[in-house]
């Protein structure tokens, strides 16, 4: 048994040192292929009224280092993103900016927005409808329910109040206990 370990580590180090002895030269250019997208009117939007103004990054796009690898979720459709963000800017930072004025958003917001197109649901089958991670970061799903035709009818504003606004007040709020 000795001798076969002996033996492994014979040839791991001639491996090594043969490896260590190769002066080829690496290519400068990169393998990976840039996949980056233009910014689009929402790309733009956003930094005019969020990242601008108050340095809030919005995720709408399906960012997988953002969220828990142990729960199946869907991305945020675009139109529904756009509407509910004109909504947040509107009543969450707005009501805010009315209150207490620019620089009291400018100095509690989170830095990051991240939005979800479906519910979070647990293995045991409760359901996460947002989430505020360290004062940095809020998540909100659910962001597929916001209907661009739906303006009108008071059962999809109750559901939007349910799933974004009370949510978000809330997650902010625990970033306001936090920060205090």
């Amino acid at each position: 048994m000795k001798q076969i370990k002996y033996l492994l580590l014979a040839v791991l180090g001639i491996i090594f040192f043969a490896t260590c002895q190769n002066n080829e030269k690496l290519n400068p250019e990169s393998v990976f292929q840039d996949v980056s997208t233009p910014p689009n009117e929402l790309d733009k939007w956003i930094k005019e009224n969020f990242t601008v103004p108050y340095n809030i990054r919005v995720n709408y796009k399906f960012v997988d280092n953002e969220i828990s690898t142990a729960i199946n979720v869907d991305p945020a459709r675009i139109e529904c993103a756009k509407i509910l963000l004109y909504y947040i800017n509107h009543v969450w930072i707005g009501s805010f900016n009315e209150v207490a004025g620019p620089d009291f958003i400018k100095e509690n917001t989170p830095r990051l927005l991240q939005l979800i197109g479906s519910s979070e649901y647990k293995h045991d089958g409760t359901e996460t409808l947002g989430i505020a991670e360290g004062g940095v970061k809020i998540t909100l799903t659910n962001v597929n329910l916001t209907d661009p035709k739906a303006e009108r009818d008071q059962l999809y504003w109750a559901r939007l109040n349910k799933y974004c606004f009370h949510v978000i007040f809330h997650e902010f709020a625990h970033i306001l206990h936090q920060t205090k």
